[in-house]
Parts: structure tokens; C-alpha cells; sequence
């Protein structure tokens, strides 16, 4: 479920995978331990390496996921223009966290005012 559903429930923080896991493990704890299933202990135990193999596997993956994450970093700068006559300068765009690569792009636009 977590191979067809998995990057529509990445969009929530819950980890609902984890859970069918976990219910799935609980389920057949019960059904073959407990109960007087003809099914034995090796049933149960393959059921338990191939969950433990799927919670490994989302473990990893999400590991991997997180460590490609580290590198990108955002910065969100929100700019006020307010047109008039005055030709904005570099010094004064820099002043708001933007580069001077960023600060003369929006000079190379035209654009005249205040920010």
C-alpha cells in the first residue's frame, strides 16, 4: 500500500504507513500465536522479516529523501514596490538580504520607485 499510496500520504505529517505496518504485524501476532490457526511459528516469523524488511526500506528511503534535502536552502524575501521617479540603486536593494545578482536584475528591469 505504501508503494501505490506513499507520495499521496507524504503529504500529510502522519506517518499512516507505519500504522497498517504496525497493524498488519499486531494482526498476525494474534491470529497466528495466539488463536488455534493451523498456521506456525514460521509463517509468523517470515511475516515479521518481510515488515521489518518494509519498515527498513521506508526508513532508508526517507533517510535518503531527507539527506538530498539538506543542500537546498530557500531564502524568501518579500519586496514592497512603490512607483515613482526614483531609480532604485544596488546598495539599496542589498539592504533587504538580496545578492547583488538578484538586487541588479530587478534594476535591469526598469523598474523606478522605492522597495
Amino acid at each position: 500500500m505504501w508503494l501505490i499510496f506513499g507520495p499521496w500520504i507524504g503529504a500529510f505529517s502522519f506517518p499512516l504507513h507505519l500504522c497498517w505496518l504496525s497493524g498488519t504485524l499486531f494482526a498476525n501476532f494474534y491470529l497466528l500465536i495466539i488463536s488455534d490457526n493451523k498456521f506456525n511459528y514460521k509463517y509468523f516469523g517470515i511475516t515479521i522479516i518481510t515488515i521489518s524488511l518494509g519498515l527498513l526500506i521506508v526508513f532508508l528511503f526517507k533517510k535518503g529523501k531527507d539527506e538530498m534535502a539538506q543542500e537546498q536552502n530557500f531564502d524568501i524575501v518579500c519586496l514592497v514596490h512603490r512607483p515613482s521617479d526614483v531609480v532604485p540603486e544596488l546598495k539599496d536593494l542589498t539592504k533587504y538580504s538580496l545578492t547583488k545578482n538578484e538586487a541588479q536584475s530587478i534594476i535591469d528591469l526598469g523598474l523606478k520607485g522605492t522597495f
